[in-house]
């Protein structure tokens, strides 16, 4: 008796798109940030969050 065996992963798609231009500054732009509600999520959120304002005043952050 012969066996296949068979892989249920799809074959790789490669896009030729290229990258978003990156942008000039965070200076009025709104950054979200998700919660998964795994354990410590919000603390990091929190942090992160610190973190960004501290070094980009000019940014909103939406949680």
């Amino acid at each position: 008796m012969k066996l296949q065996i068979m892989s249920p992963a799809a074959d790789r798609v490669d896009y030729k798109v290229p990258p978003a231009p990156r942008l000039s500054g965070l200076e009025g732009k709104t950054i979200g940030l998700y919660n998964n509600m795994t354990g410590g999520a919000g603390i990091a959120v929190d942090r992160v969050a610190e973190h960004i304002v501290k070094r980009f005043p000019g940014v909103k952050i939406e949680r």
